[in-house]
């Protein structure tokens, strides 16, 4: 089973500036850059590209403008069975999960102005998501059945 899905589209913010002078905070920052996107998880977001908006105005970005990592995961599932006598059967069976060992990451941090501004520092998927689990390395599974 393949799963792929692209990235989710996001909003790059001002976090608790309020540079419309709206009284409401976290508001869309600025595009100032061309090339909105770094390189590397450590440089996702471009910091140059951004700033925050002028006193009193409000940004030139579009909500959910700037689109963040896509995920994969690639399960696999393997089985044969035997006959065995005239009523047995015997039954392999081998499961991985994450099988090309692939990292998912998650969105980077879209809060100008902080220290981590454009990092991704955390890994996608868990429970139910139909991805990998945060930090869950390939996984392999091996199973013997006899029928009779």
């Amino acid at each position: 089973i393949i799963t792929g899905q692209t990235g989710s589209w996001l909003n790059v913010t001002t976090g608790s500036v309020d540079s419309a002078l709206s009284g409401i905070l976290n508001q869309r920052a600025s595009q100032i850059g061309p090339d909105i996107y770094g390189t590397g998880i450590s440089h996702y977001l471009s910091a140059p590209a951004f700033a925050l908006p002028a006193t009193g105005t409000l940004s030139n970005l579009g909500a959910g403008s700037v689109k963040g990592p896509g995920f994969v995961a690639v399960n696999m599932s393997l089985s044969r069975a035997f006959s065995v006598w005239e009523r047995g059967r015997l039954e392999f069976r081998a499961e991985a999960s994450n099988i090309l060992n692939t990292v998912n990451f998650g969105s980077p941090n879209t809060s100008v102005g902080t220290s981590t501004f454009g990092q991704i520092t955390t890994t996608a998927g868990g429970t139910g998501s139909g991805f990998v689990a945060p930090g869950d390395p390939r996984i392999m599974q091996f199973a013997v059945k006899y029928i009779f």
